[in-house]
């Protein structure tokens, strides 16, 4: 439920009116659009090029989340899976094999 409700506010259309910070890199990020379908206003003009970038950026924000996510789901089950005493049904998977995989999710 955490993660379904991170996803949806990271998907929420937002309107920014432009912060300027000191770093390039950061005022750059700033004036992209949160989606790629939200639509230009009058403060902010969107071309084609600036809707892959957000694509793009988001992909890399949204593989983070999933890596972090995969990392400590795979340590809770790796835990529960040492507490339980005799043999388990099925295989775990690694941590690292576990956060790859919800990175790409």
């Amino acid at each position: 439920m955490t993660c379904n409700g991170i996803i949806v506010w990271s998907l929420v259309p937002c309107r920014s009116y432009g912060n300027t910070f000191r770093f390039d890199l950061e005022n750059t990020i700033q004036k992209l659009p949160n989606n790629i379908f939200e639509n230009s206003y009058p403060m902010r003009e969107f071309d084609l090029q600036k809707r892959i970038y957000s694509f793009f950026y988001k992909v890399a924000e949204f593989s983070l989340l999933g890596l972090a996510a995969g990392t400590i789901q795979g340590a809770i089950t790796k835990d529960f899976a040492a507490k339980k005493e005799g043999r388990l049904s099925v295989t775990i998977p690694s941590a690292s094999s576990n956060a790859l995989g919800y990175g790409a999710f």
